[in-house]
């Protein structure tokens, strides 16, 4: 009986703790939901606001780029011609220009115009997003005195068309109209919808007293002062002195304004004092550089420029296609040339290069994304666009692009457009092919993930005909569709050689025992990519030498030529031929190693330090006594001389023999620091190759390399295509935002 209720109880118990758990994993399940949720609106939060802060400053931008465009340009040279030429042909242009020369601007305000269009645009620039908002709402309070401006004039010239001297508001119409005139706004400016088209005026005055924040009973009174014209009516005043109401109410509107300047004015100069102490306290904690790119972050540069150039490329493609009737199948060339008439300053093409590089970004994480790959960026120069960007401003700069026609820019744009595909081709496959030659050795790996990465490498073969294809359409043969064709043949090449080596990898997989001649394989198709490297780059030589020949000497074509001579010829022969040598170094160290039968295999019941396999019928020993594959052993020797194990350096003369005393003496050191087979590695390698001529000694490369990487990982502050958050963390403890002006 005992033991019947020491069952029982023990199933009550384990009935309670399965309860129990059930209730701990569901409310761990709400928790972390709930987190989940207060993530995604945290990130919904900050990309809300970053946009919204974006948009905001556009206008700065865009004043700037207008005012560099049109510097040169005064009022009495803009004709009808330009006029129409403008996007913004649904503008009353032609009396705006008339308002203008009527009033002899082009003597008075040029200057004037050009620095407050600076000041503006700095104060969009650079006001943090409160100020910014609060500007935005004075620039509106401006335009709602126009409106009730508008409204006043509308209603004097009204009642002075009326056939009425004196009012008397004896029915209902009459108080209707005239109270509709003091409480409405009318859209379209006519007598006939003035009744039809309304909105309340007081809401007008309502709303500016919100927008200024305006403090006292005095200041809201004085507000709706154009209504002085609809009170001076119904009070009984003429017609004829209607105008001179409406002239008070001006007056009176400028009082306004300057008033409350005069009072704000102080508040303004101590908000730019202490954006100036801010500004100065920024670069005195971080320095001249990390304040630069402490601003830069915040004030969010780069992602203005995209949004400008994006705005600028849109409006002139809605020109080119709706308002000049362009049809769809000419839209390759509407493209082209909406991005040719957009670039005209050095704003914008730092602004198409910015964008170019977050377009070249998304679609590397877009192709990490699809293949399963990592989505970091472990470098500033890795997959991040900025390679793509840089190639577009020096291609730029170097052809004079920002002075060309706009016929010419169209084709100098195609030619950069192709030149960009051929880097971002040569980055996916640098994605492609780490992720590719890894699938194999991973058992987790999916169907759908290797069908994934086999459809991109596929892509990456097909992709450089078309480009190549649709490029000699367009454009003719020179040194630069020259380089362009070898990258696109290189790129083709080098997939067909990631697939093959991926063939190979999964059939090695498959085996039981490592494949002997697998090294053999991957060497001959390593050794053809790398001959059809140096056959295209030999190719682009002989054609550059037979252009200058032709077409005569130029220094861009001879600094071209000469950069590509030591790149991708003399370095590329350079690694090619210290890859083969070392394989054959390899493979006859490997020969003159021992091999262990059958029964040493069985008696140790190890497996391979390398590949973590069984040894079962092969394998090689290596002078410090240890044993591995020989496939793997050789694949190891072929990029280092050490041991995989230990680490022991392996002299070519300790091949084929026991291992000395000393190699046992120091094999313990070696263990402890395996540093030093590195540095004796080094020394070897020096003593080996002192006759081989190396490029980066001749410029001092190798000396400043650790200081070029170190400045490189700096300018990541700079580019935050690629910015690591959590570097910035410290940049405030308490995750305040900076700000350059002070907080109300």
């Amino acid at each position: 009986m005992e033991g019947v209720l020491e069952n029982v109880n023990d199933v009550v118990q384990n009935i309670r703790r399965r309860q129990m758990s059930i209730t701990e994993r569901t409310e761990e399940s709400v928790r972390l939901g709930v987190a989940q949720m207060d993530n995604g609106f945290k990130k919904l939060k900050e990309i809300s606001i970053v946009v919204l802060e974006t948009g905001l400053r556009l206008p700065g931008l865009l004043f700037i780029e207008l005012l560099w465009r049109y510097q040169g340009v005064s009022f009495e040279d803009i004709s009808d011609n330009m006029i129409k030429q403008m996007p913004l042909s649904y503008f009353d242009i032609p009396t705006m220009l008339d308002f203008v020369h009527r009033r002899n601007f082009d003597h008075h305000a040029a200057i004037i115009l050009s620095y407050f269009v600076i000041f503006i645009s700095l104060m969009f620039l650079t006001l943090p997003l409160n100020r910014l908002i609060r500007m935005y709402s004075h620039f509106l309070s401006i335009f709602l005195f126009g409106v009730a401006y508008k409204l006043s004039a509308i209603y004097v010239d009204l009642e002075l068309k009326s056939n009425e001297e004196e009012l008397k508001l004896d029915g209902l119409i009459k108080l209707e109209r005239h109270g509709f005139h003091f409480l409405a706004q009318v859209f379209f400016f006519t007598e006939m919808d003035m009744r039809t088209n309304r909105l309340l005026q007081m809401l007008l005055v309502v709303l500016q007293s919100m927008l200024l924040e305006v403090d006292g009973e005095p200041w809201r009174v004085a507000l709706p002062v154009f209504a002085l014209p609809i009170v001076a009516r119904m009070c009984g005043c003429p017609r004829d002195k209607l105008k001179n109401a409406h002239n008070y109410a001006c007056t009176g509107t400028m009082i306004f304004i300057a008033t409350y300047i005069l009072f704000r004015g102080p508040s303004l100069i101590k908000s730019t004092k202490t954006a100036l102490r801010q500004i100065k306290a920024v670069f005195m904690v971080h320095g001249l550089a990390d304040g630069v790119s402490v601003l830069w972050r915040k004030l969010r540069i780069l992602e203005l420029l995209t949004f400008t150039w994006i705005t600028m490329f849109l409006m002139v493609l809605y020109v080119e296609l709706i308002d000049k009737g362009r049809t769809w199948s000419e839209v390759g060339r509407v493209l082209l040339t909406g991005v040719a008439e957009t670039t005209n300053t050095p704003i914008t093409l730092a602004a198409l290069a910015v964008s170019v590089s977050y377009v070249c970004k998304w679609i590397a994480d877009l192709t990490k994304l699809i293949t399963g790959g990592t989505r970091s960026h472990g470098h500033v120069l890795a997959h991040s666009g900025y390679t793509e960007a840089v190639s577009v401003v020096i291609l730029c700069i170097q052809t004079g692009f920002l002075g060309m026609q706009v016929e010419q820019k169209t084709i100098l744009l195609a030619l950069v457009l192709y030149i960009v595909i051929s880097a971002l081709l040569q980055s996916l496959f640098e994605i492609i092919e780490v992720v590719l030659l890894n699938l194999p050795s991973t058992p987790t790996a999916t169907t759908s993930r290797h069908a994934r990465c086999i459809s991109i490498a596929l892509l990456l073969v097909v992709i450089p005909f078309f480009t190549t294809k649709t490029m000699l359409t367009f454009l003719p043969i020179d040194i630069y569709t020259a380089i362009i064709i070898a990258n696109s043949a290189t790129v083709t090449a080098r997939a067909i050689g990631v697939i093959l080596k991926y063939i190979v990898l999964i059939v090695e997989t498959k085996s039981e025992e490592p494949w002997e001649g697998i090294d053999d394989l991957v060497y001959y198709i390593d050794c053809a990519n790398k001959g059809i490297e140096l056959i295209a780059a030999n190719v682009v030589l002989a054609f550059g030498c037979w252009q200058v020949v032709r077409v005569g000497f130029s220094f861009a074509t001879f600094a071209i030529l000469l950069f590509h001579v030591i790149v991708n010829i003399y370095k590329r022969a350079e690694q090619t031929l210290h890859y083969i040598r070392n394989r054959n170094a390899a493979v006859k160290n490997i020969n003159r190693l021992s091999k262990a039968d059958v029964t040493q295999l069985r008696e140790r019941e190890d497996v391979c330090a390398i590949c973590f396999i069984e040894m079962k019928e092969e394998a090689r020993i290596t002078p410090c006594k240890h044993y591995f594959h020989g496939p793997c052993l050789r694949k190891w020797l072929a990029v280092k001389m050490v041991c995989p194990l230990c680490y022991t350096y392996m002299k070519e003369e300790d091949f084929g023999a026991k291992p000395t005393s000393s190699q046992a003496s120091n094999l313990d050191q070696i263990r402890e620091n395996p540093r030093n087979a590195e540095e004796a590695e080094d020394e070897e390698v020096a003593a080996a190759g002192g006759d081989i001529f190396d490029w980066d000694d001749l410029f001092n490369f190798r000396a400043d390399r650790n200081r070029n990487e170190r400045r490189l990982h700096n300018a990541r502050d700079m580019w935050p295509l690629s910015v690591d958050d959590d570097a910035y963390e410290s940049d405030s403890d308490n995750g305040e935002e900076l700000i350059i002006a002070e907080e109300d």
